[in-house]
C-alpha cells in the first residue's frame, strides 16, 4: 500500500524496531479501518541481518537482530513476530514521507 521510491512510505530504525509512517491509496480504507478496529494488528518484514545475537533461554534458541537491511513491510493479521504492532495515528510531520526523508532513508 505504500513504497519509499513512490514517497508514500517511511521507514525508520529505532532503538526498539521499526518505525513506518503510511499515506495509503484511497482504495485501501477498508483496510485502515480493519486496522483500527484491531482486527489486523500485526506487522511482518523482510531482512537481512547484518548483526545478530543468539542466545539459549529455556534451553531454546532465540535471536536479538541488532542492525538489518530491510526490503518489505507488511500488515498482517498472523505476524512472524507477535510482539509487532501497527496502529492507525494522525499523521505526523517527522514522518510523513517526502523527498527529504527518502533521501535520509536511503542511508539509513
Amino acid at each position: 500500500m505504500g513504497r519509499i521510491q513512490a514517497g508514500t512510505l517511511a521507514v525508520r530504525k529505532t532503538g526498539s524496531g521499526l518505525a513506518i509512517a503510511l499515506d495509503p491509496p484511497r482504495w485501501a480504507d477498508r483496510h485502515v479501518e480493519s486496522v483500527q478496529r484491531g482486527d489486523v494488528s500485526g506487522m511482518s518484514f523482510a531482512f537481512n541481518a547484518l548483526d545478530d545475537e543468539w542466545f539459549l533461554n529455556d534451553g531454546f534458541p532465540h535471536r536479538s537482530v541488532i542492525d538489518m537491511d530491510m526490503s518489505e513491510v507488511s500488515v498482517v493479521g498472523w505476524p512472524a513476530y507477535p510482539q509487532t504492532s501497527i496502529k492507525v495515528g494522525p499523521a505526523s510531520r517527522e514522518y510523513r514521507p517526502s523527498m527529504a526523508m527518502r533521501s535520509r532513508l536511503a542511508r539509513i
